[in-house]
């Protein structure tokens, strides 16, 4: 991975940070068409509310834009988590990631 390659593609986007003590526990970023690009809660913190609570920002954010639908690829275990918040999977598809096959699901939800 390259570190300044990502820290750069983050400075292009609308990311809201959850943390606790000074510890992140949570993010989520938001590109202006829509695309929810990195989206994480720290395996201490989830059923909690934190994913929910940065979901929330990312859809006022995506509103104030005029946005009209949020998407994003999820994983197989983030999949229940944005089912529970109306996204719906418009396919899923197999990705190859660092030489490994990986299933992940395109959703969206119309907001």
């Amino acid at each position: 991975m390259d570190i300044d390659v990502w820290i750069k593609g983050l400075g292009s986007k609308f990311t809201y940070v959850a943390e606790e003590q000074g510890k992140i526990i949570g993010f989520g970023e938001l590109e202006a068409n829509g695309h929810i690009g990195r989206f994480y809660c720290h395996k201490d913190f989830q059923r909690k509310g934190i994913g929910k609570k940065i979901l929330e920002q990312l859809e006022s954010k995506a509103k104030a834009l005029g946005i009209e639908k949020l998407f994003t690829e999820a994983s197989s275990t983030a999949k229940p988590f944005f089912g529970s918040q109306n996204f719906i999977v418009v396919k899923q598809q197999e990705v190859e990631r660092r030489g490994q096959k990986l299933i992940n699901f395109i959703i969206e939800k119309k907001i």
